[in-house]
């Protein structure tokens, strides 16, 4: 495994023109043109710079050939290989509520939101989600995410990451009950997004009718979001530590399958 060629790249369960996503060991190749963020098949560096782009979940260690050209973040090629494959659902989720914690000390969150971040007992989700309701209605998290003229206090966006990382969980779980609680996750990604310039979500809400399963943010938007939240009520300097961090859990964990 060359250095020199050392690439990573996120998918979902399939290409994103719905193409299936190539076996281990086989190259995929693009004959049009190759423009970076246009036309070409894309990867990054670093596994932090992959997740930016990321429309799903699947965590790949590539390497590239023919024709590359690179940007600051991504580059694009003619043909792209795939070496290692993980997905990183769960572990995206832990990194967004590993991200919350973090900013605990910003809001003084209820015992068993703080013994959730730490330990993820699943049979305390129940309570969980009612001790969140009831800060979120306490403090008017819900209609303050939304408002584009609202100046968010640090406390504020200290409680709306915990409120994304927990609840990516519950809809992991298969426990979600209204779309209201996909709308709550996808309001925070969506202003997280508007004060950021690293951050996307990969589906949206459309109406009450909308398929919940498909258009929830899901778990690289919501580590996305959390990340530029921790920036927001701590410093900018906060993202560098979460790309390193991000980068030595991507890659060791590519490195167990």
């Amino acid at each position: 495994m060359s250095g020199d060629n050392l690439y990573y790249h996120f998918t979902g369960a399939t290409l994103r023109d719905g193409s299936a996503v190539p076996a281990i060991g086989q190259w995929l190749k693009h004959d049009g043109p190759i423009v970076v963020c246009e036309s070409g098949l894309h990867a990054s560096r670093h596994p932090f710079d992959a997740l930016q782009y990321a429309p799903g979940a699947i965590f790949h260690r590539v390497k590239l050939r023919g024709d590359i050209r690179h940007q600051t973040n991504k580059s694009v090629a003619r043909e792209r290989l795939i070496e290692a494959s993980i997905d990183m659902g769960d572990l995206l989720r832990g990194f967004a509520r590993a991200v919350a914690l973090d900013l605990a000390d910003l809001w003084d969150p209820p015992s068993v939101v703080l013994q959730y971040l730490l330990d993820r007992h699943k049979e305390q989700m129940d309570s969980v989600i009612r001790e969140l309701w009831d800060v979120g209605e306490q403090n008017n998290i819900f209609n303050v995410v939304l408002d584009q003229n609202y100046k968010l206090s640090n406390r504020t966006v200290a409680i709306a990451t915990t409120m994304a990382a927990i609840l990516a969980d519950r809809f992991s779980m298969n426990r979600m009950e209204t779309l209201y609680d996909a709308w709550t996750v996808y309001a925070i990604v969506k202003r997280a997004q508007s004060k950021g310039d690293a951050l996307g979500a990969s589906g949206e809400i459309h109406s009450e009718h909308a398929d919940f399963t498909k258009t929830w943010p899901g778990a690289p938007a919501v580590a996305r979001a959390t990340v530029q939240a921790a920036s927001l009520a701590v410093d900018r300097g906060t993202i560098l530590k979460y790309r390193e961090d991000f980068g030595v859990l991507a890659t060791n964990a590519l490195q167990t399958t």
